[in-house]
């Protein structure tokens, strides 16, 4: 008895307790619903008559939409008060305003003036005799105009049909095939700095140089290429917080300076894509890779990241296997540190700064071979001079592999490898072109480099552009880069050296061959030698 008494307690109060907290809702609702109310209808009375004509309107359309079999039979709708007892006569019904329909001008059709009439003469009827003379001159080139089959996957002759008289286009590169399917790459060439138009002699055999590769070089209408212009466009950037400054170059050079130190760098895809137009340019990863195809399902792949840096290059085989050419990824930390470096300052001085801090600490080598083994002079070796110099091991000891950023800045590195200046390849002052007729120059040391290649296809050189005193230290760093790339496309186009083979780099004046603050044309150089070794595994 005594829990049934006491459950039917329970349940009493906890319904006692509902039924309070909804009286106190409904005693806070009720004087909120009845002041919503009152505004509502102060508003409502508040309304002029073209308001409540608007209103009315809006109401005819939604029952319209809803019902618009009725709304064939609807009658005009009466104002409700007009019937009631007490309404004013002149309230019984209200005009609907209506909104005045918009105003369309028709455009006037522009008529030109009345022009003078042009008399036109129609051309001399040629004889019959005359006609058919040229109809059988036409049908006879016909004949005789040869039916060129060409294998797939094979380059169209393009000079097939050509006239006769003018220049052959460029005659195909067998270094350099184009693969079936590939997707022609655009050319890296800045048409604001084409490349400046060369003498060419009429007994030469540059004499035939191609049209279309002429026109290619030198875009008409384009200024030619001076250091006065890639100054005007250069950008600067200071930044306190890393204490560098930063120089870009229209081209994608960027010159970073930092601690009493300055280096330059450039893109390294766009040399790729100077020499092999049929190049593929894909974006994987973050991450711009280049594709050169090669003979027997051989393909090249070079990898730079968004400044240009290079990050790998590396050949595939037709297996799939991937052989390093060149590595230049980091370890971690050191990338972080050197991400961190360039915070701040803007796109490209990560790849500055990472070689600038790549510089490692090691001592200068013991040379045991004599000065005219140990530096070639390119002007006095014949070929074989030239060849030894590029297959000779290094003059000193090598502690371990080092990546291409930490090679390019530290000179006791490249030291350890022998070198060749080429001193008859000759540079005007404020200028980087090779002018044609010292092209056979470079002859030898092609073939020197294509039987060490031959030898070990992972072979790399580097090429070191250099300038003299005269001018600034940045003019002077981007004269000496453009020199050494120079002088790696001719390489490439003219004797068929593999691009996967080469880097370049320049270091202004800061190694003078001769001791001078005047101008010096031996200053003026570019030099070659081979770094397989120091960044290889297998050394």
């Amino acid at each position: 008895m005594k829990s049934d008494k006491h459950a039917r307690g329970s349940r009493m109060y906890r319904a006692s307790g509902s039924l309070t907290g909804f009286l106190a809702l409904a005693a806070f609702a009720m004087p909120l619903l009845a002041s919503v109310a009152v505004q509502a209808q102060q508003a409502a009375q508040n309304l002029t008559p073209e308001q409540k004509a608007k209103i009315e309107e809006m109401r005819k359309k939604r029952k319209q939409q809803a019902n618009p079999n009725a709304a064939n039979d609807e009658q005009p709708r009466q104002n409700p008060k007009a019937g009631r007892k007490g309404t004013p006569p002149d309230t019984a019904q209200k005009p609907v305003m209506q909104k005045p329909a918009p105003q369309v001008l028709s455009p006037k059709k522009w008529t030109p003036p009345p022009a003078a009439a042009k008399t036109i003469t129609p051309p001399p009827k040629l004889p019959a005799a005359a006609n058919q003379n040229l109809q059988d001159k036409n049908l006879q080139d016909k004949k005789r105009r040869p039916t060129v089959v060409r294998k797939p996957g094979t380059p169209p002759n393009l000079d097939a049909h050509a006239p006769a008289g003018n220049p052959p286009r460029r005659a195909f590169n067998p270094a350099y095939p184009v693969a079936p399917g590939a997707v022609n790459a655009p050319r890296a060439i800045n048409p604001a700095f084409p490349p400046a138009p060369q003498a060419v002699k009429p007994g030469s055999p540059k004499a035939l140089q191609p049209a279309a590769d002429s026109a290619r070089r030198h875009p008409p209408g384009a200024p030619p290429p001076n250091l006065e212009a890639i100054k005007q466009q250069r950008q600067q950037i200071v930044s306190k917080r890393s204490n560098a400054v930063v120089i870009k170059e229209p081209d994608s050079r960027v010159i970073v300076k930092r601690n009493n130190r300055t280096i330059i760098t450039h893109n390294e895809s766009n040399r790729f894509r100077r020499v092999a137009p049929n190049a593929q340019v894909e974006r994987r990863n973050g991450q711009n890779v280049t594709v050169i195809q090669r003979p027997n399902n051989v393909a090249i792949y070079n990898i730079t990241d968004d400044n240009g840096q290079l990050v790998r290059r590396y050949r595939r085989g037709p297996d799939g296997r991937e052989v390093d050419i060149i590595d230049n990824r980091r370890n971690k930390s050191k990338w972080r540190r050197n991400l961190a470096i360039g915070l701040g300052v803007g796109a490209g001085v990560v790849a500055g700064a990472a070689i600038l801090n790549s510089m490692v600490d090691v001592p200068p080598p013991h040379v045991g071979v004599s000065r005219d083994k140990y530096i070639v002079d390119y002007d006095d070796a014949d070929e074989e001079e030239v060849y030894e110099a590029f297959s000779a091991p290094p003059v000193d000891r090598i502690e371990r592999r080092y990546t291409l950023d930490e090679v390019r800045a530290t000179p006791n590195l490249r030291e350890r490898m022998r070198r060749v200046d080429l001193s008859d390849i000759n540079f005007e002052t404020g200028s980087w072109e090779v002018d044609e007729s010292q092209y056979q120059k470079l002859e030898r040391a092609a073939r020197a480099m294509m039987r060490v290649v031959d030898r070990n296809p992972n072979e790399v050189f580097l090429i070191e552009g250099y300038t003299d005193a005269v001018g600034s230290d940045d003019d002077n760093l981007t004269l000496s880069d453009r020199r050494a790339e120079s002088v790696a496309v001719i390489l490439s186009e003219e004797f068929n050296v593999p691009p996967e083979n080469l880097t370049t780099q320049g270091y202004g004046e800061q190694y003078l061959k001769i001791d001078t603050y005047g101008p010096e044309r031996a200053n003026r150089r570019v030099a070659i030698r081979r770094i397989t070794p120091l960044i290889s595994e297998s050394r």
